[in-house]
């Protein structure tokens, strides 16, 4: 199953965050964070694994995968504003979509 996984600087934080918005509404976010990109990401892994661990353990459904673009995944971050102001980087320049 693929889900989506969005990383993004926090300068309150001074981390980068880890949302995983097919489980929003079962976990609260971000799940994880990193002192750098590449251990975000391997958190954030390791954190979507167990996941999927319990669920199947506790013979839950597990979350549906979307298929919504990464632009409106942004636009929905940006919308729930996780910790104040959040660094996207070059993707929070919508415009080049």
């Amino acid at each position: 199953m693929h889900y989506s996984m969005l990383i993004a600087w926090s300068d309150e934080d001074q981390a980068y965050l880890v949302t995983l918005p097919e489980w929003a509404e079962r976990v609260m976010q971000p799940v994880t964070h990193g002192d750098t990109y590449e251990e975000a990401a391997k958190h954030g892994h390791e954190v979507l694994e167990m996941l999927i661990d319990i669920a199947n353990q506790e013979g839950r459904s597990l979350s549906t995968p979307t298929k919504e673009t990464l632009a409106s995944l942004l636009a929905q971050v940006t919308k729930d504003n996780i910790h104040g102001e959040v660094d996207m980087g070059p993707l929070a320049d919508k415009e080049k979509w």
